[in-house]
């Protein structure tokens, strides 16, 4: 006997399951096929084990157990094999951000670690302590990791200070699209995540397109954003920062 846990939070990270198993035997696997996760999303649990599809005629399920590091009590949903004779199981998994008494969903904010767990009772021999973990985060965001200025309005950012950003951004806004009710973008062109620039780029390596200017958007950390000429004047009396490069 043996398991097998995940975990996720945006960025996948995969340890590879060492098994001396007998021949006719698989270790099962456990995985997230998305990366990121939103706590208004429903998730997805999958399990690969092709020894519990014990008949070929009948779809079958297995058990799994999922938590949060804010949610330490473990869930156990049961991952429903996805066709006969598949091998192959998934289980939905819910999220909350409220601290609601006895529910079946995990409560979890951004930023948190969720994991799951399948125990592969198929195998021929003890349990093992190995692990298959994956890494994901549940929503980000673009944001420098320091600034300077007086105020939003004469916002200075050394060339020196690096742009750091949640991976999973990027990730949901693809997903979605920029046109989602829930993105207030205006006409606004974040950089990258989205395809422009990678996580770690210096303020001075940023280049925003032709006729575009870079402001800050006076968030809690303030976000870099490339805007048309016509937004800026707009953003300007709504408190956004310039940038001046030193």
């Amino acid at each position: 006997m043996k398991y097998v846990g995940i975990l996720f939070s945006f960025v996948i990270i995969s340890a590879p399951l060492a098994f001396a198993q007998p021949q006719n035997f698989t270790p099962g696997q456990i995985e997230l096929p998305d990366r990121c996760y939103s706590p208004t999303q429903i998730g997805t649990a999958r399990v690969i084990d092709p020894d519990a599809n014990t008949d070929s005629e009948k779809i079958e399920t297995v058990q799994i157990s999922v938590w949060s590091d804010r949610d330490l009590e473990k869930r156990t949903p049961m991952a429903t094999e996805t066709g006969t004779n598949t091998g192959v199981f998934e289980a939905s998994i819910f999220f909350r951000v409220t601290d609601e008494a006895a529910s079946q969903r995990i409560r979890a904010f951004e930023g948190d670690t969720i994991y799951a767990q399948y125990y592969d009772l198929t195998l021929p021999f003890s349990t093992s302590d190995e692990y298959t973990i994956i890494d994901a985060a549940i929503m980000g965001r673009v944001q420098p990791d320091s600034w300077w200025g007086e105020n939003w309005t004469d916002m200075l950012l050394q060339n020196n200070v690096k742009i750091v950003y949640d991976p999973c951004m990027a990730e949901f806004m693809n997903k979605i699209g920029k046109d989602d009710p829930r993105f207030d973008l205006i006409d606004i062109e974040y950089p990258s995540p989205l395809k422009q620039f990678k996580s770690g780029i210096l303020f001075n390596e940023i280049v925003c397109k032709e006729d575009h200017h870079l402001m800050l958007k006076p968030t809690e950390f303030p976000i870099p954003v490339c805007v048309t000429q016509s937004t800026f004047a707009e953003l300007i009396k709504r408190g956004w920062g310039m940038t001046h490069r030193i």
